[in-house]
């Protein structure tokens, strides 16, 4: 019987992805929000699949679920001073079963397992070469072959958030999914930064259990949206809390230090800056897309369009006859005609307008040629100089 009821001593079965059992108390198994779920459902009868842990994760995870039960009663200081050493010894893991029971407290929800797995990890990695951050991930075995070693790893960095920031997007959790398969549990206030994630949301047939999957975006860049959006949630958290209309000094503080962590934020590899951006678009999120359109204008300004494509990976497909006809791709000329005194019609909010601020920022590094006229699915239309065009 999976759950004998007996007061405080009932037993709830447990069933791990390699169908071992485990009797647990209640107490125990109400570590993880999913199994409490289940229990306040009534829905344990027949015992509790784990299709996602595998036996020898879940006998390390109810380990940990037991002494922290256990400890739930005993005196705070005494509590505190124990525990403590008992997660410095718990944790003391190799990498696979590290990375393991950050996949298992992710799945299970059991928030306190989770950020100490993930703690340790960040710990494993301070001070360490990118070279030797790969190597850290390598030979990692995880116990679901459908999640990628990489994509944990990158689970791992999103997931610790400072208490003040947590606290003050605090909500509903929202699940994540990435092109990879990694899953992210995310404020609610973060997750509403997205207004592809917000309609999904809104729809009658959302379940919060199932997640809400966005294929167009990997793990470890989703892993980095998160971190802007969990940042910029505790901050607009921080201003509409505010008593009083008027901008205080702590306002004009938090305004500054914003500024500050979208300058160090978008300090990225070109591989990273392009996955924001393709992300941004996809999940509707106006801030990052300025904020990384405004990046890439920056990186590009002021440079020939052969250091453009340089940057860009491209590949010059001109003749050398037409690049002698262009002046040598080193002429700067402006993007559209009549340049900022005739804006095209396309002036204005979304995604489309960010990308042709991206567009105008990089004007003054663009040469000249015949107009293109592209209209976007939303039948906006742009007037573009030909090279620009030639860069899609």
């Amino acid at each position: 019987m999976a759950a004998a009821k007996e007061g405080s001593d009932s037993k709830i079965l447990l069933i791990s992805s390699d169908g071992q059992h485990f009797q647990v108390t209640e107490a125990e198994a109400s570590m993880s929000k999913l199994v409490s779920n289940m229990i306040e459902d009534d829905c344990t009868e027949n015992g509790v699949p784990l299709p996602n842990v595998a036996s020898n994760v879940l006998a390390k995870v109810l380990e940990y679920c037991k002494k922290h039960a256990a400890a739930a009663d005993e005196d705070v200081a005494v509590k505190d001073q124990e525990l403590k050493s008992f997660d410095a010894s718990f944790i003391d893991v190799d990498n696979t079963m590290l990375f393991n029971l950050i996949l298992a407290a992710n799945y299970l929800n059991v928030p306190s397992l989770l950020d100490l797995a993930c703690q340790h990890t960040a710990d494993l990695i301070k001070g360490k070469t990118v070279q030797e951050i790969r190597d850290t991930r390598r030979g990692i075995n995880l116990s679901s072959p459908s999640i990628s070693a990489s994509s944990v790893f990158n689970r791992s960095m999103a997931a610790p958030a400072a208490p003040q920031e947590t606290n003050a997007a605090a909500g509903e959790m929202v699940t994540l999914i990435s092109s990879d398969g990694a899953r992210f549990e995310v404020p609610e206030a973060a997750a509403r930064l997205s207004q592809t994630v917000l309609d999904e949301m809104k729809k009658d047939d959302y379940n919060a259990i199932n997640g809400i999957p966005l294929p167009n975006v990997a793990g470890d860049v989703l892993a980095k949206v998160i971190e802007y959006c969990t940042k910029h949630a505790a901050a607009a958290a921080a201003t509409i809390n505010a008593e009083t209309p008027a901008k205080t000094s702590k306002e004009e503080e938090e305004e500054v230090m914003m500024k500050s962590f979208d300058d160090e934020f978008i300090l990225v590899d070109n591989h990273m800056l392009y996955g924001l951006l393709t992300a941004a678009d996809a999940m509707r999120i106006q801030g990052l897309m300025d904020l990384a359109c405004q990046r890439l204008a920056d990186m590009l300004k002021g440079k020939t369009s052969e250091q453009m494509r340089q940057t860009l990976g491209i590949t010059n497909d001109f003749t050398p006859e037409e690049e002698e006809d262009r002046g040598g791709g080193t002429q700067p000329l402006p993007l559209c005609r009549g340049g900022e005194e005739q804006p095209p019609p396309c002036q204005g909010g979304g995604a489309a307008a960010a990308r042709l601020r991206l567009a105008k920022s990089m004007a003054t590094a663009t040469d000249g040629g015949k107009m293109v006229e592209l209209i976007s699915s939303d039948r906006e239309r742009f007037e573009v100089e030909e090279a620009v065009a030639r860069l899609s």
